[in-house]
């Protein structure tokens, strides 16, 4: 189906399927059909990011890549395979620099901005096998574990994660966490249930 029309200021709500690739929706319109979709380049997608430009990131579990998609463009601008061990959760910051967490291996890679090999790889092994990942407005990391159920920070220039005081995530939910302005939205991917909250 393609990106679905929208203006400028209209979101789009991304929804990675396994499998039917990464669906499109309007935020606004609950229970409503998809809009749009991308199917090219993408295997077993489950991790997905949008950065400062619109452009979309998809982690694909069934072929151990990344896929970069400007903003209206159905067939990817880019893909990273180095570094890449089994990709679950991606997050982008200000800078357009890629995070992703591989489950393969228990580590999180860093891209800089337009690059396909790591410039930082981050062992989790002694901290649980990392899963979902968010960047806030201050390019802040944040990472949930899913086998510990506890949430690290990486700070903004730094690869020393830190725990923190979040709220345990439960290992049932995907998470993924998207800047708007100063705050920290949630969506909740709910594996069981087969929904999509958002707050």
């Amino acid at each position: 189906m393609g990106w679905p029309k929208r203006k400028k200021a209209q979101a789009i709500l991304f929804v990675a399927d396994s499998k039917k690739g990464v669906l499109m929706y309007d935020p606004n319109d609950a229970n409503s059909s998809p809009e749009g979709s991308i199917t090219t380049g993408v295997d077993y997608p489950d991790g997905i990011a949008v950065d400062n430009t619109g452009a979309l990131y998809v982690t694909n579990l069934g072929s151990n890549t990344v896929t970069v998609y400007p903003a209206g463009m159905n067939s990817p601008s880019l893909m990273i395979s180095t570094g890449i061990n089994q990709p679950y959760g991606i997050g982008v910051d200000s800078k357009g620099d890629v995070f992703v967490s591989n489950l393969g291996n228990n580590t999180v890679t860093a891209y800089q901005s337009g690059g396909t090999a790591p410039y930082e790889t981050i062992s989790f092994y002694s901290y649980g096998q990392p899963t979902g990942i968010g960047v806030d407005a201050h390019d802040n990391v944040w990472i949930a574990c899913d086998s510990t159920n506890k949430v690290y920070e990486i700070a903004a220039g730094s690869s020393q994660p830190r725990g923190c005081s979040a709220q345990k995530p439960r290992s049932a939910d995907r998470h993924f966490i998207r800047r708007k302005g100063r705050d920290l939205r949630l969506k909740l991917f709910r594996q069981q249930s087969q929904r999509v909250r958002v707050w």
